[in-house]
């Protein structure tokens, strides 16, 4: 059973959230960036930012606050202090991520060119690839693995590797048949090193790396619908018709259960719990708690709606709503 330890209201929309070493980095009140204890919900320390349309990324102390507009704060985790700022010029980059210490951002919808930037004092340009398109919806957001970005084009229906080091394409392949929402990050995920994508109509496909083909894991009859797939560590888990979720097993690929459910919206945050327990969060209802064998047990609380995935905190779990962030503790 799940209650609430705490809750803090944000006065705002378009928010970010991030949980980087034993803090939590939110966006509030429309312009300002602050870290919260996730003991008790307070402030540790504050930044007045110009807007809280941004994304967050971090590197050991340095909390980076990459603003819509392109406007990048460079921030001390431990102080707070705006160590550095940067105008990168162009807008609409859809997130911001650390990789091999670079800073990796643009491409996305093809609004902007796929930009590597270094993140020394130079902070100049590593390497940048033509990504930026008039066909929008062309480029998702991208994925890491192994110091490489995984990215999809919905337009063209390719997926490719690049090397976060050199830019350089690895591979670049078709995806399969069927595939949607790759703009919006829906249709694939990284798994156990594996690049899994979903179709529509149910199909579950894992590339093949050394000969660049799709294999068939998991073909599900009833296919897939709107809600965002989860992999978690042992598990698939999607919407198959309009009130029903389901999961199978990643290594058995069975399917380990299907709940009825009358979630509505795209995002459909889930966390693995102990004893192969899984929680999930559904609009307008209670969160559930999923056993590995599909019996359901209702928490106390239930959302209107979510804005980001749980994570985990010393003291339970954290999340967004629409306008608050909350904490919640199993007990």
């Amino acid at each position: 059973m799940f209650i609430e330890s705490w809750n803090r209201d944000l006065h705002g929309r378009w928010l970010s959230l991030l949980k980087h070493k034993d803090g939590i980095l939110v966006t509030e009140r429309n312009t300002f960036l602050c870290r919260i204890n996730p003991i008790n919900g307070e402030s540790v320390w504050e930044v007045k930012i110009t807007s809280t349309y941004g994304y967050l990324t971090a590197f050991e102390n340095t909390i980076y606050y990459l603003e819509n507009d392109g406007l990048l704060r460079c921030i001390n985790f431990t102080s707070g202090k705006v160590e550095r700022k940067e105008s990168l010029n162009f807008s609409f980059l859809g997130y911001a991520a650390i990789q091999n210490d670079y800073l990796i951002t643009g491409s996305w919808r093809g609004y902007t060119n796929l930009f590597c930037l270094n993140i020394d004092e130079s902070m100049s340009v590593n390497w940048t690839k033509l990504t930026k398109s008039k066909k929008l919806k062309s480029f998702s957001i991208p994925k890491f693995h192994d110091g490489c970005i995984i990215q999809a084009n919905t337009t063209s229906k390719f997926i490719w590797k690049v090397a976060v080091d050199t830019g350089n394409v690895i591979w670049k392949v078709k995806t399969p048949d069927n595939v949607g929402h790759l703009d919006l990050d829906y249709s694939f995920e990284i798994s156990k090193g594996n690049i899994v994508m979903y179709t529509k109509d149910g199909t579950i496909c894992i590339l093949d790396e050394l000969h660049l083909q799709w294999k068939t894991a998991i073909v599900h009859t009833c296919g897939i619908k709107t809600v965002k797939p989860k992999i978690l560590d042992n598990q698939y888990i999607f919407q198959d018709s309009e009130n029903y979720i389901c999961s199978y097993d990643i290594n058995s690929k069975v399917l380990r259960w299907r709940i009825y459910s009358n979630h509505t919206a795209n995002h459909m945050p889930a966390i693995d719990l102990s004893s192969g327990r899984t929680l999930l969060g559904f609009t307008m209802s209670k969160q559930l708690i999923i056993s590995e064998n599909g019996q359901i047990t209702k928490t106390a609380i239930s959302e209107r709606r979510y804005g980001s995935e749980f994570i985990k905190t010393k003291k339970g779990l954290a999340y967004l709503t629409k306008s608050k962030l909350k904490s919640i503790k199993e007990i």
